[in-house]
């Protein structure tokens, strides 16, 4: 999701990818707040997101 995870990718790999996480993201957290206008939700969820990068190491 962010440029340094993504160095030993290609450019055009490492942009689409981007892309992708932040647009499906950024569409997530928008209905999330439009339907419910939850304070804590849209940066609990977003830490959620970023913190899927840990589970490998946590697993093992």
């Amino acid at each position: 999701m962010h440029l340094s995870r993504l160095v030993e990718t290609p450019t055009w790999q490492a942009l689409a990818t981007i892309a992708v996480w932040r647009g499906g993201l950024g569409i997530l957290l928008g209905c999330l707040w439009s339907r419910h206008r939850s304070v804590w939700g849209v940066p609990a969820v977003h830490t959620a997101v970023n913190s899927l990068i840990l589970l490998p190491v946590v697993l093992g």
